[in-house]
């Protein structure tokens, strides 16, 4: 590079840091994040990760990048850590990028899943709700939730979620099925936006053969709730009016828009074989 284009990058490096100035506080930030074998390996792929932890981690180091950088966070630095950890350093600019730092660690392992609620779902749960409150007139929410669960079918899970019902949230249950139709390696791209009502929502786009399985589910299952789990919680369960073509999706619920920036930079950072944890330090090795 020469001595001109030298000077014009650290101009506008300059010029980039006092634009950043006026929106808030800037500050680097460390954090540790802790790579784990994720639940459900057999023993065959525990061994694999193990023999070949590095070339893992690299994987993890990359995708951790790819998704602060989706999140906007372009400032970020991902280091190897003595052990299953790596140092992420990145740049958090005022109170918005302290919000958006927060959300992006609660939400870094991105695992998106499609399953099926029980095609009997309302009638379920309104019989076992006669059932409770008859056995239990003053028994509170907490109560409920923990009669329904009891009375979850065989290969379905307990999932409650906050919905839009005359302006004003509701909680619903759903008997979510364990099955997962599809997950988030489907997804080439995701992006926070908004609804016609000024709601946040997550757009997806999916990859070729995404759009196909998805196609196939959605034909499979018209008239049936579709349940949109991220990170083990269920965001929206809408119902499959017909076939769902062309590939594209979109997530709706009871989101904030920091959360919708934080949950579509996960589902756009690429997979990656290891879960991540964020910890306060990195624990020295004996």
């Amino acid at each position: 590079m020469g001595r001109t284009s030298k000077k014009w990058l650290l101009t506008l490096l300059g010029l980039a840091v006092i634009a950043f100035a006026g929106c808030g506080r800037i500050t680097q930030k460390t954090v540790y994040i802790r790579l784990d074998k994720p639940d459900g390996l057999d023993q065959q792929q525990k061994a694999e990760i193990d023999r070949n932890f590095g070339r893992y981690r690299d994987a993890a180091a990359k995708t951790l990048r790819n998704r602060f950088g989706a999140a906007g966070m372009y400032f970020t630095r991902v280091s190897p850590r003595i052990g299953n950890h790596l140092e992420v350093k990145t740049v958090v600019i005022g109170e918005k990028g302290e919000r958006r730092l927060e959300n992006l660690l609660k939400h870094l392992n991105g695992r998106l899943e499609f399953r099926l609620v029980h095609e009997n779902n309302d009638w379920l749960v309104n019989t076992y709700l006669i059932e409770f409150r008859a056995k239990n007139p003053i028994g509170d929410k907490a109560d409920e939730q923990k009669f329904l669960k009891a009375k979850t079918p065989p290969g379905y899970e307990f999932m409650t979620v906050y919905e839009m019902d005359a302006d004003s949230p509701k909680l619903r249950y759903y008997y979510v099925s364990q099955r997962v139709e599809m997950d988030g390696s489907s997804v080439s791209m995701a992006s926070a936006g908004k609804d016609q009502w000024g709601n946040p929502k997550i757009n997806l786009r999916l990859n070729s053969n995404g759009a196909l399985d998805f196609a196939k589910v959605t034909r499979r299952n018209a008239g049936r709730q579709l349940a949109v789990v991220i990170n083990g919680r269920l965001y929206c369960a809408p119902t499959i009016m017909a076939e769902i073509t062309g590939g594209s999706a979109e997530i709706t619920g009871n989101f904030s828009e920091e959360e919708t920036e934080a949950i579509a930079a996960a589902l756009t950072g690429g997979s990656c074989p290891l879960d991540f944890t964020a910890v306060d330090y990195v624990p020295p090795v004996d």
